[in-house]
């Protein structure tokens, strides 16, 4: 008898040390601090009353950042309506060449700089783009190189009826 106890309760603490409840500051957002392009400097923890935020990393470069960020400026003041924090955040490149961007494009909302990569690397981003879906107990929901739409939805619904 005793065996047969013994092998469920390994099993248990065994998957509790791989699964992400041991694993719980990986799935954490972690505070940062950024500048956007007109200089001011932007905290983390200061979206904290947001029902979500989306930090989206990408760059110039990368022709599906692009349509992305065409996307996001058709859909920014929705989300904005909704509660939903979005940060675009460019990943290593100057100031001056992302304002240029901005421009081109007639992009109609803040973009925020990450010139060293520090906030990419605090949240292991290892390519673009990347979405990363953070809800409002600051728990990472969604990590993908596409839009979280579907999860998004399904956060505000959980929101809504709390």
């Amino acid at each position: 008898m005793k065996n047969n106890l013994v092998s469920p309760l390994l099993i248990f603490f065994c998957l509790l040390l791989i699964s992400p409840l041991g694993a719980s500051e990986s799935y954490y957002s972690k505070e940062f601090t950024l500048k956007n392009l007109e200089g001011e400097v932007v905290n983390f923890s200061s979206f904290k009353d947001a029902k979500a935020s989306v930090l989206f990393f990408w760059t110039s470069w990368c022709p599906f950042c692009l349509k992305e960020l065409k996307r996001l400026n058709e859909e920014f003041a929705e989300y904005e309506k909704q509660g939903i924090i979005i940060l675009p955040i460019n990943v290593g490149e100057s100031s001056q060449r992302v304002q240029r961007l901005k421009q081109n494009y007639a992009l109609g909302f803040p973009l925020y700089l990450d010139e060293q990569a520090t906030v990419a690397d605090l949240y292991d981003v290892l390519g673009v783009p990347m979405y990363i879906l953070i809800d409002k107990d600051a728990q990472i929901r969604y990590r993908s190189t596409r839009f979280p739409q579907e999860e998004l939805k399904q956060l505000i619904n959980d929101v809504t009826k709390n």
